[in-house]
């Protein structure tokens, strides 16, 4: 765990020398540090050397839409990786338009934490291509990211291609009350939903107990899991 170092794209790059002799290195945490997009073309560029890495956590590193693209594109090299950390990074719809190419490629992956951003509708889109048909995803963290209904939309129809996805966080976004259909539909859809967090959002209350009521119905459906809402 190299969290809170003051490490900048100078010391990412002669860490990462040493990187690419530990191929057996299974987690690699980074995080508050100020890597920038530099520092994370480095790490992109060893990679490929971490075929057992499985937790890789960047958040709060000033990584911007050209170093989430370049380490998107080396991400499928790490054929075991399951959880990636990006929160608090300034990271755009440029940059996932290249992480929701990669993201069917990467099939191990099981856990995306992108919260504070700035990935919008058009940020949101691009990560919902990328959950095509047996999508792995069991955690989607994209809390405080400037989302709308026409973003949530897009989301809520790519979802039921992730049946596994057990926690989902939109916390703190801008969506609205013709929002709601989409996400009780995905209450009725994903059998192993247990959390969902929408507090914060633009809800009126009439629509907020229509989802507590959705919540309460599926616990009477067989294969169904309880879930916990954050409304």
């Amino acid at each position: 765990d190299l969290r809170e170092n003051l490490f900048e794209a100078k010391d990412m790059e002669i860490l990462a020398k040493g990187l690419q002799h530990s191929s057996n290195l299974q987690s690699l945490g980074i995080s508050f540090n100020k890597l920038g997009c530099g520092g994370t073309t480095f790490l992109a560029a060893i990679l490929h050397h971490l075929t057992e890495l499985k937790e890789l956590w960047l958040h709060d590193n000033q990584i911007g839409d050209t170093g989430i693209a370049n380490l998107a594109q080396q991400l499928q090299y790490c054929p075991k990786l399951e959880e990636l950390g990006l929160a608090t990074n300034s990271i755009g719809h440029k940059g996932t338009a290249v992480l929701g190419d990669i993201l069917p490629l990467c099939r191990s992956l099981r856990r995306i934490r992108f919260k504070s951003n700035q990935l919008g509708d058009e940020g949101i889109a691009n990560l919902a291509r990328g959950m095509k048909e047996n999508c792995p995803l069991e955690v989607l963290g994209v809390s405080h990211n400037q989302i709308g209904c026409r973003g949530a939309a897009i989301l809520f129809r790519a979802l039921p291609h992730c049946a596994g996805l057990q926690q989902l966080w939109l916390v703190g976004n801008e969506l609205a009350d013709e929002c709601i259909d989409g996400a009780i539909e995905l209450l009725q859809t994903l059998k192993c939903l247990k959390e969902l967090g929408l507090r914060g959002n633009r809800l009126t209350e009439n629509n907020t107990e229509r989802i507590q009521e959705a919540a309460r119905e599926r616990q009477s459906q067989n294969g169904f899991s309880n879930v916990t809402l954050y409304l």
